[in-house]
């Protein structure tokens, strides 16, 4: 296990004690909002190895211990993290509880940021 590993493992085992995190309010699609706690990474670097040649990108995370979730959790479903409002673009279990969530950062009233 690499260092990197070692890493996630303490942050997910933080996030779940509520040591590391914030207020993240969650919108499911169908039923009423509340509030979890979660690590929001605004600017999380994803690197693919897929390919022959390596491919990262960058965008907002969220990771959640599964057990704060009242709701199973969907695509699409939003949440408010720091007065910004994102959409869930994909659920990746870590298998340790915790759920890395990519987002997307949803359009403010008005289209002005």
């Amino acid at each position: 296990m690499g260092w990197t590993d070692k890493a996630d493992r303490v942050l997910s085992a933080a996030t779940s004690s509520g040591a590391f995190g914030e207020a993240v309010t969650l919108f499911p699609a169908d039923g009423d909002a509340y509030e979890i706690r979660g690590v929001f990474d605004d600017d999380h670097r994803e690197i693919a190895t897929e390919f022959d040649t390596p491919l990262s990108t960058t965008g907002p995370m969220l990771c959640v211990r599964v057990s704060a979730l009242q709701h199973d959790l969907a695509v699409d479903d939003e949440l408010e993290v720091r007065g910004r409002r994102f959409a869930v673009v994909d659920i990746q279990p870590d298998g340790q509880g915790t759920l890395e969530l990519p987002l997307n950062l949803l359009e403010p009233a008005g289209g002005d940021e």
